[in-house]
């Protein structure tokens, strides 16, 4: 059978120091080393460095991340279609992805597609109308005026 294990706090109940010797050992800032981050350029910078390490490596995950757009299968938009009878489907809040098939030709417009997902739903008759553009604009091109001759009187 085995043993009632207390907590450590129940465990010293009664105890004047908690099994911690003298009672002057453990008050104060200098226990600490300094109050806050006092001393985190010098006698603390290890625990500084192994900080840093935390944040940049949390940086690099944040960055990693997809963007936070909901996402909808084919087979999704395939069942909302058939439901709807409509032949146009507003998802401007989501992205469509390709997992599935699309059965019915239907106009779907949405915040973006992927390429699986744009080519079956082309296959199916259908049209996608992406509202994010993909493709950057082409500057237009402004033909230079030649300058005017002079005339001779």
């Amino acid at each position: 059978m085995a043993a009632n294990k207390m907590k450590k706090g129940r465990k010293y109940r009664g105890s004047k120091t908690h099994g911690c010797g003298i009672r002057k050992k453990r008050r104060g800032a200098g226990n600490r080393g300094g109050r806050g981050r006092a001393g985190w350029q010098k006698h603390k910078w290890t625990k500084t460095v192994l900080d840093m390490k935390f944040v940049l490596d949390r940086r690099k995950k944040l960055k990693a991340k997809p963007d936070n757009v909901p996402t909808i299968n084919l087979t999704q938009v395939n069942y909302l279609a058939h439901k709807s009878d409509a032949k146009e489907l507003d998802l401007s809040d989501y992205k469509v992805l390709g997992r599935g098939n699309l059965t019915k030709k239907i106009t779907i417009k949405a915040m973006s597609f992927s390429a699986t997902a744009m080519e079956k739903i082309k296959n199916a008759g259908g049209v996608a109308k992406p509202l994010l553009a993909t493709e950057e604009p082409t500057p237009e091109v402004i033909p230079e005026e030649e300058p005017a001759a002079e005339e001779k009187v």
